[in-house]
């Protein structure tokens, strides 16, 4: 086959037992290859037809049906043998007619002949005995002899050339196939490759951009020619590249054959893109990693989908402030966190003074507005570590998850008394919403969520009862009064 590839003619192989041969009329028999090439590359040094090979034709013979097709029975007096290469080894022997061979004790043939037979690089050696029956006068059978050996020879070559000629047409249509199956594929890869509506990327196992498709470039801003030879981490939003590199590896180091992410891209003017990423790995025959194909399909909008809907479940429509649900899973969360570095922290329940009124007199539109700047007003007296919340109706919580004991808490009460009276004007007449806080420390007041609720909104029901407007600390000895202002 190297033969063959290398040349770009025709090759004979050595002596073979064909794979369709059974126990029954073993016969040796060749093969014959023909190198089918690709058309519209060039093949005129080995290494541009090596380049080019597309396969192979050939065709098998087996050569006792080859010889009793070439000679049947016209020569009954004449033994032929052929082998494999330029010397009589027994066991490069490809054919024997039936007539007997040689031996010791027989009487040596009166005509005797070798001949080589040689077919692009690769020499059989023919050999042509004659016997007892073969009666001529001697010049008559030199003759006779050369002219069978000639025939022979002749024969062969021209049922080898026929097959050359048969294959070679048989390559051809196959070429020709192979081509229009070829350009048909690349063609409908092209489609699918430009009109694509999601990016296709290929890259190197070492993460440099190989090609991209027009759907990637427009996602994320970049031509081809930018993209091309940068690594793929530079367009990639630095919080996902650890697990992208993660998996990455485990493809690299054939722990995965492919792997599966959503993560985000850095476009040309700055954007976050979302993509859903699918990325698997072309290997060799031997299993070298050859490059990496992505498919990207951009989910920005999907993405922006779920952040809304999922801000609308945790978070008050009318204040844009986190509502009971999410101020639950807050409150939990710096539960742990004070649990395990022993740290004090704080709740307060505030509820609105006079809110009802406000309600009752000018509707609840002017009661809205009111809730509105209540939650201004209360985000401007915490920190962004802080949770303001509002839990229903006219009902707030703050969440200080850090406070530098009780003195750190009643300042915060004391800023938010100061900011938060609300004046409306009903007939005239100003009507002032003022809150009524209670408060609660971890550890002092509870180890759990439950309990720092329910002592914190005791602690406002007592800033009510004591006058409102005022908030109220609650006590850490229920025996000691609590702490009202």
């Amino acid at each position: 086959m190297e033969r063959a590839r290398d040349t770009g003619m025709p090759a004979l192989t050595g002596k073979v037992t064909l794979v369709q041969e059974t126990s029954y009329d073993r016969q040796a028999g060749t093969l014959l290859y023909v190198p089918v090439y690709r058309p519209d590359l060039p093949k005129a040094t080995i290494a541009q037809r090596r380049e080019a090979l597309r396969g192979f034709v050939f065709a098998p013979f087996r050569m006792n049906d080859l010889m009793q097709g070439i000679m049947g029975n016209q020569f009954p007096d004449v033994r032929l043998e052929i082998f494999d290469g330029e010397e009589f080894d027994p066991e490069a022997r490809l054919y024997a007619s039936d007539m007997p061979a040689v031996t010791a004790e027989s009487e040596p043939p009166r005509f005797s002949q070798k001949v080589p037979f040689t077919f692009n690089n690769k020499t059989w050696l023919l050999r042509v005995e004659s016997r007892q029956g073969f009666e001529a006068p001697e010049e008559s059978r030199l003759q006779a002899g050369i002219l069978i050996g000639g025939l022979i020879i002749s024969v062969l070559l021209f049922a080898i050339t026929w097959s050359v000629v048969s294959t070679q047409v048989h390559a051809k249509a196959l070429a020709l196939r192979m081509t229009q199956a070829l350009r048909g594929s690349e063609r409908r890869f092209r489609a699918v490759h430009d009109h694509a509506a999601f990016g296709i990327v290929q890259t190197t196992p070492d993460g440099l951009i190989v090609h991209t498709n027009p759907a990637f470039q427009r996602m994320i801003g970049y031509s081809e020619e930018e993209l091309q030879g940068s690594h793929w981490s530079l367009f990639s939003a630095a919080d996902d590249q650890a697990e992208n590199q993660r998996l990455r590896r485990e493809l690299l180091n054939g722990e995965r054959d492919a792997y599966h992410m959503e993560k985000r891209y850095i476009s040309k003017d700055g954007r976050l893109v979302w993509g859903n990423l699918a990325v698997t790995g072309v290997r060799a025959e031997d299993g070298t990693l050859q490059f990496l194909v992505a498919l990207i399909e951009e989910i920005t909008a999907r993405k922006q989908q779920e952040e809304t809907i999922t801000h609308q479940a945790f978070h008050d429509a009318l204040t844009g402030l986190p509502n009971r649900m999410r101020f639950a899973e807050r409150l939990d969360q710096a539960l742990v966190k004070a649990r395990r570095e022993k740290t004090p922290m704080a709740l307060m329940f505030l509820d609105l003074d006079h809110f009802k009124d406000v309600n009752d007199a000018l509707g609840h539109g002017a009661g809205d507005a009111v809730l509105q700047e209540v939650a201004r007003r209360l985000r401007s007296c915490v920190r962004a570590t802080d949770t303001v919340a509002r839990i229903g109706g006219d009902e707030f919580t703050v969440l200080l998850p850090v406070i530098d004991g009780p003195n750190g808490a009643i300042q915060v009460a004391s800023k938010i008394l100061q900011v938060l009276p609300v004046t409306t004007m009903i007939d005239g007449k100003p009507l002032t919403v003022t809150p009524s806080i209670g408060i609660s420390l971890f550890p002092e007041h509870g180890q759990d969520a439950e309990s720092l609720i329910a002592q914190a909104d005791q602690a406002m029901y007592a800033s009510k009862q004591s006058g409102r407007n005022r908030f109220t600390l609650v006590s850490p000895n229920a025996a000691e009064p609590a702490l009202t202002r």
